[in-house]
């Protein structure tokens, strides 16, 4: 709206009369705490007692949280060991608790490294860190500098992983000065050598001082026995007295020189050291400075407290001026609109009109504040989802084995990293929220918070108790070692056990109907995680939506050494000591039950039937009732012969991946699905065989074919594996499935028919010499150094069937001397230039390992080599892509004075390769559509190192879309859960999904909605007992008070603590004890509240929330 000519005038005079007042020049504005500390594990308990006690110390003196930066990389406080959880003291009396309950963190746990340090120094960080996150200070701020931890001659090490250098912290300081990012440093550390790092400084108005000299040690001062460590270092411990015993608050005098001169040798044990040189006016000026001038508050602007009462009544009668002005503008643009509008828009308009008028009211005496209110945007249902970006996920970790990528029937992403999972929930806004689609690109799709938790905890045999209670079998508990054994694996609770696979089960098995993950571990277990009992804090807030947390995961069962299972048909406890290889979860047979396939030690294949139930009303943190039991064993060791290891011809073997199952199919009163393993260079399929129906919470009836329905032989090398198309083929009157060996040197395709009702006789025992399969052949020992860690089927065509599945495979090591890292089967586009050729994660890997420098740059690292992907360089955030384009590029001149500089006089010619590529596995989601490859940049210029901090790791993704002019269909997925289709449709190109584009698209009369209408009607406002009446999505009193609807029922939700809120849509439903009691008098209630589901969300179909 265009303001008219007289109302221009007073919004000028209201700017002028508002306008701030500018500050009078001061020598600083501000001050600034970072407080740093380096160490991990327990027994650097007083490392972090060091950077607590600092912050305590400013905190008390003045400087506000918002103007602190502390990072720690671990916390004692929740550490098992700590005799006094949640707890950290620095003095032997524990008189003060330096944890209490109001630190504010910044940086924690894996946060903490050199990189992040420097990035917080130099402000070189992303768009999106938080302000909380960032070091906000200008030309006039005075900042204050603590680090401590282990250190050396002129390094400090971050969590034993890395290290930063006096060189690093030295330039690091000088670009902070060139971008007049602070006015005085004041910079403190306690470590051995210290006082080597602030050697290399050579910014002005730095004052230094460190715990000891070269060749020296920083020492601790006491130790508490009931912690059972030591709580503080000695030069901390000295300053920390001085502090609070001489510099009680702002009104202090002390200065820097006074507290520097009670440092003495007697006390910290060694010589602690001090830095002059560089401030401005020398030692005489750096000594004089107040230390409140850094360790205290300051404020320069005094406000009077009393009122200017004709400012006061200028601004009142301005603003009701205003508000005169702006009506008039309004009414008088509402009636030329009205000249040429119909009578339908006219009384529109008037009704905006009313509406932005009340929101425009003037200012009173009783209300000097200005109100800004955020409208929801509403928008079209109809427009595709599908242009939310991809944006790949930065983790710090250390993959320890491939395949380490699992995608649940849900959406939701788990991450395989040594001794943890890592679980990426997705992220579904709701079409109500105060977000419009064409804001929605910057809308991640998954939850920035990622769970994560440790899974090598060594499980007791008494955790399957409940397992035996439930078929009433004996339980027995055998004597076995739970640490190391014989057995070719590292025992449950050796230093090696770490991840070794992962995968999610069938949907239903978990509470809320959601999957479970099983991780196998090195120590030969498979455990199961999922989610418990809620005891109301099972969700946090993130950006205002409620998000999932790891507060209710629990360990119901597991399996392997001496974690025992019923079996069917025994009458106690069978002391099986399997120690599991492999393992894999049957496909969704559409029972209630799932069944779970695990290869053991001894060359056996066990199958286990899982089920479970989970009621409403049980305890926090209860894990369901399971009836877990083993149907079925059979020898799965292959027709060929093993060789001794001493033997010329032995070859490694084996692989952690070897178990596999087809998809069901159904024969009436059954369902037959085929297992395939793998033995020694050779491939077997038995057909398993269930019969239905399968009753819940009753053993299943389950049939293993005697022998193998057919088997392959050929060379395998270690981690091979098979993967099968999701489809059921009829090929001459006959049901096939087909499907591919990745041997993993190359792809082997097989197709096999369903063997219905057939037997056949175990395979003749052979030697690998009879079917050639002891060597190679030519073409795989080419490939075997590179093995395939990614396999892929895509959805077949089914107006083209082609010989083989169409198929996208990925290799461990992308370089720019292979170019075969990456395959398909999929045909091209016709136009490149217009259509994709591969998904967006195999561009970004391309771009990354063909980044070139010249030999000379690179070497000498006058540039950072690769610019934000292994090292995550300079002025980019973690999250950009992995494509390169800031990096230096030779054929580009629009570089500064600097870089033109530095090129001078150097050979350009000689360019090398800065980057290869670890790519440890790759998933498809639920619905094919998009499919994540898990990768580790790592430099060709200088070797990685790879510690306990965990390398820079990237989770990207992509989306293989048809060539232009094919729209051919394909095979639709089956049994996709409303998460899985969500998802598809954002991401993946899939259709809408009903329910949940927009509240206007919902049915909005169902049966259940009509039976429970009365119910809905009868329901009075408990504010003030007026009719409530529906209003859209909503339901609103007389007097405006509005509810929520249930998205089964339509009932108003007048109470908190009754509704269950659906993690896809937002809608909210009526638990079923809430409907029993308010529907009473309905007829036949238990019938109709039988038909309404307690885990999924009568609008959309989503899972509820824990």
């Amino acid at each position: 709206m265009k303001l008219p000519r007289a109302f221009q005038l007073p919004v000028l005079l209201a700017s002028a009369l508002l306008a701030p007042v500018p500050l009078v020049s001061a020598e600083h504005t501000s001050n600034w705490a970072v407080l740093v500390g380096t160490s991990r594990f327990w027994f650097n308990y007083r490392h972090l007692a060091n950077v607590l006690s600092m912050y305590r110390t400013v905190k008390r003196l003045g400087i506000p949280d918002s103007q602190i930066i502390l990072m720690l990389p671990d916390d004692m406080a929740c550490n098992p060991r700590n005799a006094f959880p949640g707890t950290v003291y620095s003095n032997s009396d524990r008189a003060v608790d330096l944890y209490g309950d109001n630190i504010e963190v910044d940086y924690r746990g894996y946060e903490v490294t050199v990189e992040n340090f420097i990035r917080l120094l130099t402000d070189r960080v992303g768009d999106e860190m938080p302000r909380s996150k960032r070091l906000l200070t200008d030309d006039r701020s005075n900042i204050f500098i603590y680090m401590t931890g282990h250190g050396g001659n002129e390094f400090l090490k971050f969590q034993d992983a890395e290290e930063i250098g006096a060189f690093d912290l030295a330039d690091a300081f000088e670009q902070m000065w060139e971008k007049r990012r602070y006015h005085e440093i004041l910079f403190m550390i306690d470590t051995c050598q210290a006082n080597t790092m602030y050697s290399k400084f050579y910014s002005p108005n730095i004052i230094a001082t460190g715990s000891s000299e070269l060749d020296q040690s920083s020492y601790s001062h006491h130790a508490d026995n009931d912690v059972g460590v030591a709580v503080i270092d000695r030069y901390t411990y000295y300053n920390l007295e001085f502090l609070e015993s001489e510099v009680k608050d702002l009104s202090s005098k002390k200065t820097i020189g006074d507290l520097f001169d009670s440092y003495s040798y007697d006390k910290i044990h060694s010589d602690a050291g001090v830095r002059y040189d560089l401030f401005r006016g020398g030692a005489d000026a750096a000594r004089s400075r107040l230390l409140t001038d850094f360790l205290g508050n300051i404020q320069n602007v005094e406000v009077d407290g009393s009122r200017n009462a004709t400012i006061d009544e200028e601004i009142l009668a301005l603003s009701r001026t205003i508000a005169a002005l702006t009506k008039m503008a309004e009414e008088e643009e509402a009636a030329a609109k009205n000249s040429t509008a119909n009578p339908a828009e006219t009384k529109s308009q008037r009704n905006q009109t009313k509406r932005q008028i009340h929101q425009a009211k003037p200012l009173t005496d009783d209300d000097c504040s200005i109100c800004i209110r955020d409208m929801p945007t509403m928008s079209s249902s109809k427009e595709p989802r599908t242009k939310v970006t991809l944006e790949s996920i930065s983790l710090s970790a250390v993959p320890m084995t491939t395949h380490n990528v699992a995608w649940s029937p849900d959406a939701e992403l788990a991450l395989g990293c040594e001794d943890s999972v890592h679980i990426y929930l997705p992220e579904f806004s709701p079409p109500s929220a105060k977000i419009s689609w064409a804001n929605y690109e910057s809308v991640r799709q998954y939850n920035d918070i990622a769970l994560r938790f440790p899974v090598v905890e060594l499980r007791r045999p008494e955790l399957n108790r409940p397992l035996f209670d439930a078929v009433g079998q004996e339980f027995q508990v055998f004597d076995s070692d739970p640490t190391l054994t014989a057995a070719p694996i590292t025992g449950m609770g050796g230093s090696l056990n770490h991840v070794v696979a992962l995968e999610w089960s069938p949907c239903g098995l978990g509470r809320m109907k959601r999957s479970v993950l099983a991780v196998l571990t090195s120590g030969g277990a498979l455990t199961i995680y999922c989610e418990g009992a809620s005891d109301g804090m099972g969700s946090l807030k993130v950006q205002g939506r409620n998000t999932r947390t790891l507060r209710s995961w629990v360990v119901p069962w597991a399996v392997g050494g001496a974690l025992h299972v019923p079996v069917v048909g025994a009458d106690e406890t069978l002391d099986r000591d399997d120690h599991i290889t492999a393992f894999a979860w049957a496909r969704d047979t559409g029972a209630p039950g799932a069944l779970l396939a695990y290869a053991t030690h001894d060359n056996e294949v066990v199958v286990l039937s899982v089920q479970a139930r989970h009621k409403a009303e049980a305890a926090p943190g209860h894990a369901g009732e399971w009836r877990v039991e083993e149907v079925a064993r059979f020898l799965a060791e292959g027709p060929h012969q093993l060789l001794d290891p001493t033997d010329p011809d032995y070859t490694t073997g084996g692989s952690s991946f070897s178990i596999s199952w087809s998809p069901w199919l159904n024969q009436g009163n059954s369902k037959s699905s085929i297992i395939s393993y793998v033995a020694n260079n050779y491939v077997g399929f038995r057909q398993v065989t269930v019969r239905t129906p399968w009753g819940h919470m009753e053993t299943p009836k389950v049939d293993v074919a005697p022998a193998d329905s057919s088997g392959i032989c050929l060379f395998l090398g270690p981690d091979a594996f098979v993967v099968w198309e999701d489809w059921i083929w009829t090929v001459d009157n006959e049901k096939v499935c087909r499907g591919l060996v990745a041997t993993p040197a190359r792809v082997q395709a097989f197709q096999l028919p369903f063997a219905v009702g057939a037997s056949r006789t175990p395979s003749r025992k052979h030697s690998v010499y009879e079917c050639d399969t002891a060597y190679p052949t030519p073409e795989d020992n080419a490939e075997i150094s590179n093995p395939i860690t990614g396999l892929v089927i895509h959805p077949p065509s089914l107006s083209l069937v082609t010989s083989t599945p169409a198929f996208t495979l990925v290799r461990l090591c992308a370089t720019s001397k292979n170019d075969n890292w990456h395959q398909t089967s999929l045909s091209l586009p016709v136009d490149p230039e217009t259509h994709e050729r591969e998904p967006r994660w195999a561009t970004e890997i391309e771009q990354s390992i063909q980044h070139q420098l010249p030999r000379a740059l690179a070497f000498q690292m006058i540039y950072n080599p690769e610019n934000e992907n292994a090292e995550q360089g300079e002025d980019g955030s973690d999250d950009d892509d992995l494509d390169g384009d800031s990096a230096y590029d030779p054929g580009e001149g629009d570089g500064d004075g600097d870089d033109i500089a530095g090129m001078r006089g150097l050979d350009t010619s000689d360019q090398v390769h800065t980057t290869r590529m670890r790519i440890w596995g790759m998933a498809s989601s639920p619905g094919k559509g998009v499919t994540a490859v898990f990768v580790t940049p790592q430099s060709t210029l200088k070797p990685d190192r790879i510690t306990f901090g965990g390398a820079k790791c990237r989770v990207l993704f992509g989306r293989h879309v048809p060539p232009e002019g094919k729209d051919d269909p394909l095979a639709p997925p089956t049994n996709l859960s409303t998460e899985a289709r969500m998802w598809e449709w954002m991401y993946g190109g899939g259709p809408p999904v009903p329910g949940i584009e927009s509240a206007g698209d919902r049915a909005t009369d169902t049966p259940l909605k009509r039976k429970f209408a009365g119910v809905a009607r009868s329901r009075l406002c408990p504010f003030c007992g007026t009719v409530i009446t529906p209003d859209g999505k909503a339901s609103r009193c007389v007097k405006g008070h509005a509810f929520e609807k249930c998205a089964t029922t339509g009932i108003p939700i007048m109470a908190p603590g009754v509704s269950n809120t659906c993690t896809v849509c937002g809608s909210k439903c009526l638990k079923l004890g809430e409907l029993l009691a308010m529907a009473s008098d309905l007829e036949d209630i238990r019938g109709l509240v039988r038909e309404i589901s307690p885990e999924l969300c009568g609008g959309c179909g989503g899972k509820f929330i824990n």
